[in-house]
């Protein structure tokens, strides 16, 4: 087996292993990456180096290692610039979308949870309601009562929903 077809399985065989390492390093998953790759290449450049004196994983561990150490070492170097207001303010804007869209989700699967306690009825119309945005007129009509008695229940159903969510919110689940 050739030197490059052995490093290649080497480095196939241990990547995550060896991006864990420059992640810890660099704490940034881009540059870590960037590490992996550049002392991939390095150790192909410098095989005929490679003494044999230990593991060809290990001489890659450790050309990983300085690898992430030079990239961090360049990071400091080059102190990042600040941005312009206006592109501060978009990133700003699109992480507060981001924690909104988190945020909504979380709600959502603590909502799921605890609608689990409502009873089948309740939790249909609020499905129906407030998930497939049905009007009251078409919920009247799929359960054969009036608008109005649709509507009321509904309400109700929400009623009972906060309820839970106040009873689990006492309780110290997190909703």
């Amino acid at each position: 087996m050739s030197g490059d077809s052995e490093l290649a399985e080497v480095f196939q065989r241990d990547r995550e292993r060896l991006l864990a390492v420059a992640r810890r390093i660099l704490r940034n998953e881009a540059d870590a990456e960037d590490a992996v790759q550049d002392a991939f290449a390095s150790a192909l450049r410098n095989l005929d180096g490679f003494r044999g004196d230990a593991r060809l994983s290990t001489w890659l561990h450790r050309i990983v290692c300085n690898a992430a150490l030079m990239r961090l070492r360049s990071r400091r170097r080059r102190p990042e610039c600040p941005l312009p207001p206006e592109r501060e303010e978009l990133l700003a804007d699109g992480a507060r979308a981001v924690d909104d869209e988190v945020a909504a989700r979380q709600l959502g699967a603590d909502l799921m949870r605890v609608a689990t306690g409502l009873d089948s009825a309740s939790l249909e119309l609020l499905q129906a309601r407030y998930f497939e945005d049905e009007p009251l007129r078409t919920i009247a009509r799929r359960h054969r009562i009036t608008p109005s008695a649709a509507k009321t229940r509904v309400h109700r159903a929400r009623a009972s929903l906060r309820r839970l969510m106040e009873d689990a919110s006492v309780a110290g689940q997190r909703v």
